[in-house]
């Protein structure tokens, strides 16, 4: 005949039970050895789960940047990305770029950011000041969870007394300022 006793033994304390019962042992009887362990397993299996389970969120940065106007009055923008333009009291150019993306984690964001794919670059002459993307060439990013959603709204404060030359897609965008 086959014995079905189990015999489990934590500490000091030797249980032997039917294999055919169900036993309950509440956490307090553990050791502080076990019950560590146990504990450390259940929060790195919830947290491997919540890893395949959570959705990426957006991603989203805010870049600043300023140009010296110096005795130039003029201003051409150069963007093909839409644009809003206001105007202030001071007397530099300043950008306020926001990205967001969807569907990648912000590391990648900040990759594309660090490579200058949303910088905005000036081109001098002696009279105006020529505003441009660095990067013109704007291909669609893609992971292995499809390919991101990229929203770029930029926003250009320009001194009160220049004048602003709008050229490039961007320039379609109704804007609300002073001129």
């Amino acid at each position: 005949m086959k014995n079905n006793n189990i015999s489990i033994t934590f500490g000091s304390s030797k249980n032997t039970t039917d294999c055919n019962t169900t036993i309950i042992l509440p956490l307090s009887s553990l050791s502080t050895k076990t019950r560590t362990i146990m504990t450390t397993l259940l929060y790195t299996c919830v947290y491997i789960l919540s890893l395949y389970t959570t959705p990426i969120p957006a991603s989203a940065q805010v870049i600043h940047q300023s140009f010296e106007m110096g005795e130039r009055k003029a201003i051409t923008l150069s963007l093909d990305i839409p644009y809003e333009v206001e105007t202030w009291a001071g007397n530099t150019i300043l950008t306020e770029t926001k990205v967001k993306m969807d569907n990648i984690p912000p590391k990648i964001l900040k990759h594309f950011i660090n490579q200058g794919r949303y910088e905005i670059i000036e081109n001098n002459s002696d009279s105006a000041i020529e505003l441009s993307l660095k990067e013109v060439d704007r291909r669609p990013i893609r992971t292995k969870n499809g390919e991101a959603t990229e929203t770029i709204n930029i926003k250009i404060y320009v001194p009160e007394d220049c004048i602003v030359n709008r050229l490039g897609k961007g320039s379609l965008v109704v804007e609300q300022t002073g001129e």
